[in-house]
């Protein structure tokens, strides 16, 4: 990838380019930052073509669910889960740092609250999301455009989540989302708190989650503004 753009900056391609497409602000952003034309941008954002139910129910647990590793904070997550006593949280997912985070949870003896399940697909990780009261999304990198956000709105659950990359893109704070600053424990644990034990804010917000991901994330939509661009681009030409 490296010598490609290289190679690609180098002989000056880009300069070809009529239109460059994004899927947040936040991706299009960072390529301004480092010289692209912002004239020649246009943001579409990424479809969910699943057809989900939103469940408004829910069981007495919240979820992530995910690749288990550093920058997606789950250490974050789990040193929250140590004041976090009535709380009950499922980890769905594997990764490098899978064996390293149940180990703190053991030393820790936060095993009654946190539990982790494997990895799960389909209609399995659809049950555990349309159960759970919210879903936690902790990154601390400057995640593009996580899907696992438009997922969680499809099932019409709110969500707590780190306010950095691309997940501020695709929020609402406080109609869809509770944002709280990356790796800021104490700021998590309120939000978990605030959300956790208030099942009408959960549904309310969740309904909002549920309007905001059929609007803005719809196959339908995507078709069309990515049409709309085409022909654009197209009679500009002739």
């Amino acid at each position: 990838g490296m010598i490609e753009s290289t190679f690609y900056s180098v002989l000056n391609y880009y300069k070809n380019v009529d239109l460059f497409l994004f899927q947040s602000e936040f991706t299009r952003d960072k390529f301004v930052e480092f010289g692209f034309d912002k004239s020649k941008t246009e943001i579409i954002e990424n479809p969910m073509f699943n057809n989900f139910v939103p469940c408004y129910e829910n069981k007495d647990y919240f979820l992530y669910f995910g690749r288990i590793s550093f920058e997606k904070g789950i250490g974050d997550l789990l040193k929250a889960m140590k004041y976090l006593k009535k709380e009950k949280l499922i980890i769905v997912g594997d990764g490098p740092q899978k064996d390293e985070y149940e180990a703190f949870v053991e030393k820790n003896n936060i095993s009654k609250n946190v539990r982790f399940v494997g990895s799960k697909w389909g209609e399995e990780l659809n049950k555990y999301i349309s159960n759970a009261k919210f879903i936690v999304l902790p990154s601390i990198w400057n995640d593009p455009n996580p899907l696992v956000i438009v997922q969680s709105y499809l099932f019409g659950k709110p969500v707590v989540g780190s306010d950095i990359g691309g997940i501020s893109d695709l929020i609402d704070d406080n109609q869809t989302v509770l944002l709280f600053p990356p790796s800021n424990v104490n700021s998590l644990v309120e939000k978990i708190k605030k959300l956790y034990w208030d099942d009408n804010l959960i549904v309310e917000m969740g309904k909002n989650a549920e309007k905001k991901a059929i609007n803005i994330h719809s196959p339908q939509r995507y078709y069309m503004k990515t049409m709309q661009i085409f022909n654009s681009l197209l009679s500009s030409k002739n």
